[in-house]
Order: C-alpha cells, then sequence, then structure tokens
C-alpha cells in the first residue's frame, strides 16, 4: 500500500493526471478513500497544524476544484472497489460472481489487491 500511494502522490505532486489513474484495486482504494469528505477535512486540518496553508493557498485554482466524489469515477469509469466497503456486497469481489462478470469488474478479492489490472501502464513514478 505505501508505494502505491507514494506513486499516486508523486503523480499528483508532478500533475500528471493520466498517472493518477488506479493500476491495481489497492491504488483505487487509496484514491476512494483519500477523496472522501473526512479525509479532505483531516488533510486540511493537518495543513493548518503543520503551518502549511500558504503552500495549500498558493495553488492553481479551478472551477472543478471540491468535487471529490467525483474523482475516483472521472479516473476509472466506476467505482467498483466501493462494493469492498459493504459486508453485503463483498462476495461480488470474486470474479466468478455473476454479477461481477456481468459488470466485468474483475478480481477485488484481498489477495488480488496489489495485481495489476488488465488495462493498467505497468510504468511507475519515481518518487519526487
Amino acid at each position: 500500500m505505501f508505494k502505491s500511494a507514494e506513486r499516486l502522490c508523486s503523480a499528483a505532486r508532478l500533475g500528471r493526471w493520466n498517472e493518477l489513474v488506479p493500476r491495481t484495486p489497492a491504488e483505487e482504494a487509496l484514491i476512494s478513500l483519500a477523496t472522501r469528505t473526512e479525509y479532505v477535512e483531516a488533510a486540511r486540518d493537518s495543513i493548518d497544524m503543520m503551518g502549511l496553508a500558504g503552500q495549500d493557498e498558493s495553488l492553481p485554482v479551478s472551477e472543478e476544484d471540491e468535487i471529490w466524489d467525483e474523482i475516483l469515477g472521472a479516473l476509472t469509469g466506476d467505482v467498483d472497489i466501493e462494493i469492498v466497503w459493504s459486508a453485503e456486497s463483498f462476495h461480488r469481489t470474486d470474479p466468478d460472481d455473476d454479477v461481477n462478470r456481468y459488470l466485468g469488474m474483475g478480481d477485488y478479492r484481498p489477495e488480488a489487491w496489489h495485481r495489476l489490472f488488465d488495462r493498467a501502464v505497468p510504468r511507475s513514478l519515481p518518487p519526487t
């Protein structure tokens, strides 16, 4: 998970939006969690406590800022990872599940979290 977070943070920090597309279920989970309102609020609190508000305020502003719940779907075209958070739907993580096959989700079982999606670009960014 650390390597996944490091790769995604490097892509975000460098503004390489095409590199933010998650390559594994783990990366999809990280983006899902990091774009939740509660996480964003906690991150803002941390920025304030560390005295980094000036850096945050110096970032470019976009009309698309603050639309956190749209990020995962925009990057992936779906929000399949969110079924993992529901005990009632967890069986859908198995690629042999009928609904999973119908939706074309793939393998979201824990043992597959770090396997590249078929669509994934296998390169990664170095930390900067």
